[in-house]
């Protein structure tokens, strides 16, 4: 798959889709506080989530986001966390 990063700006609504094949750990822990409150809605694809960076990625953007879906792919077995 080709990794995608859509970014739609109009004023100071930023609009983020990513899906960058396991990089977005990466991407999340680079920025900063401020620049997350930049962006208005979040899309994207987790790859992954099983380790604590990971895990820690998905916090930091429990802190200036909120989690309105989320759902598993048809990937083998189940993960306690």
């Amino acid at each position: 798959m080709v990794p995608i990063l859509l970014i739609y700006m109009n004023g100071d609504n930023i609009f983020l889709k990513m899906d960058i094949e396991g990089c977005e750990y990466d991407w999340i822990h680079s920025m900063t506080k401020n620049n997350m409150e930049k962006i208005s809605q979040i899309v994207i694809e987790f790859h992954w989530p099983f380790d604590f960076y990971r895990m820690n990625a998905l916090k930091k953007i429990n802190e200036t986001h909120y989690v309105v879906h989320v759902h598993g792919n048809n990937g083998p077995g189940s993960y306690i966390i």
